[in-house]
């Protein structure tokens, strides 16, 4: 008996409905993240991804939206403004992004990366966490203790903390952030130094009159696909930061503004790092896990604490949530605290204490003090 082969047919791909081939191209693809690159150095990472660019055209594959602003009421941000990046170099710097960008995640998805910023979307935030934020400007027509503080000149800052015409913590507590009086452009100068339409910040809640809603930035070129993520808890600046790190492992920070100091707004060299607040590259290093970006940060609050700041550092919101910047602070302290001006302000401190004027838990960072300090006498 011969059996007969069954020959299986090819399938063949329905034709589209209006019986022609399809000519439309598929989309690039946006890179996934790539195993080996746990193990590889960040020279070799980049050197992968200058590769991926040289076939695609493409370097960088995700948009980032932060915002920039805080407003003069003083509990919202808004201004939302892009930055672009490498995906494979911020996996590389914090393995938390490849979570991120794994399939589940909205960010997960491509879209055009050059799209302005989503009607659907609020420009604003009521829930950021942070509001000290040395890295957020500040609302042109603020006025108070910051509007104060803010220099004449366009391109020099003044920050001066006056003991003698103390007004109380509260006071000296919104100003103990550094860089939004260090580093704030004028608004002639923002006019003047925002040239890539990719780059211009979308109108604020107050601006567009729209609650926020309907907010949209302007952008010439369409099409590029890539990830979008918008990132609603770290400053414009912060980020910007945070990313040349990733780069190129280097970091700036800016004095803090407890240190009374002039500092440029204008980036003479333009190949040095953005400058950010080491509170607020704290909070990211510490939030996504970059160690080694976090022990920078930590470092350079220690260098900057003197007899005359100390007080208002450790009293602050930020060193109050962090137990390993208070426990620097405190070391610190009680290495200086037998001088007899330091006595005086602890005194006054104490006071501010009983008055309910300073963050909670700054009764335990008094207790801490205590215990470093007070031994038990024989009688």
């Amino acid at each position: 008996m011969i059996r007969r082969k069954k020959i299986r047919s090819k399938s063949t791909p329905t034709p589209p409905a209006n019986g022609l081939p399809s000519s439309s191209p598929e989309p690039p693809r946006t890179p996934e993240p790539v195993p080996f690159l746990v193990a590889a150095t960040r020279e070799e990472v980049s050197q992968h991804a200058m590769i991926h660019s040289i076939t695609t055209g493409t370097f960088e594959d995700v948009k980032f939206y932060l915002f920039s602003r805080r407003t003069r009421s003083g509990t919202r941000v808004d201004t939302p403004r892009p930055l672009f990046a490498n995906s494979s170099l911020i996996c590389k710097a914090s393995p938390h992004f490849e979570l991120v960008f794994s399939t589940g995640f909205a960010e997960s998805g491509t879209s055009d990366m050059d799209a302005p910023f989503p009607r659907n979307r609020a420009a604003f935030a009521e829930n950021y966490d942070y509001l000290e934020d040395s890295d957020l400007d500040d609302d042109p027509g603020d006025v108070g203790t910051d509007a104060a503080l803010k220099g004449n000149a366009a391109d020099m800052k003044r920050v001066t903390i006056q003991p003698t015409a103390f007004a109380g913590p509260s006071a000296l507590l919104a100003s103990s952030e550094p860089e939004n009086a260090l580093m704030e452009n004028t608004a002639e100068d923002r006019d003047n130094t925002v040239t890539d339409p990719k780059s211009t910040p979308v109108p604020s809640s107050d601006e567009s009159g729209g609650g926020g809603k309907g907010a949209v930035a302007t952008t010439t070129s369409a099409g590029r696909k890539g990830r979008v993520v918008f990132v609603e808890d770290f400053a414009y600046r912060t980020w910007e930061a945070f990313i040349f790190y990733a780069y190129f492992g280097r970091v700036t920070f800016a004095p803090l503004r407890s240190q009374e100091k002039l500092y440029s707004t204008v980036r003479t060299n333009p190949f040095e790092p953005p400058p950010c607040s080491p509170k607020s590259m704290y909070r990211l290093a510490e939030k996504y896990g970059v160690e080694h970006l976090k022990a920078l940060a930590l470092e350079d609050l220690g260098s900057k604490m003197t007899t005359r700041n100390i007080l208002v550092e450790l009293f602050s919101p930020f060193t109050v949530t962090y137990n390993t910047v208070q426990a620097a602070e405190l070391r610190y302290l009680h290495s200086q605290v037998a001088q007899e001006d330091l006595l005086q302000d602890l005194a006054r401190w104490l006071g501010y204490l009983e008055e309910g004027k300073l963050p909670r838990g700054s009764a335990a960072i008094f207790h801490q003090l205590l215990l470093k300090n007070v031994r038990p006498r024989a009688w």
